[in-house]
């Protein structure tokens, strides 16, 4: 198994929501779809109170709180 890109953090750009973005190869590796993966971790906060998400293949990603897409470079696998 190849390794995983490290995890993005960043400002939601609609709401600055603080964003954990997972690459789309987590959802690979788990052997779930990715749009599984983004609702179960929509519903979770960090203990800083940081939201996870999950990008695809191109780094794109949607907001939990607010649905603003944008893009995390950092998080492509």
């Amino acid at each position: 198994m190849r390794g995983v890109a490290s995890v993005a953090q960043l400002s939601c750009p609609g709401c600055e929501t603080t964003l954990l973005v997972l690459p789309e190869v987590v959802a690979n590796v788990l052997e779930v779809r990715a749009e599984r993966l983004r609702d179960v971790l929509g519903g979770l906060e960090y203990n800083s109170g940081n939201r996870f998400t999950v990008a695809d293949q191109e780094g794109f990603f949607l907001c939990p709180r607010c649905s603003m897409s944008g893009c995390a470079t950092e998080a492509r696998a």
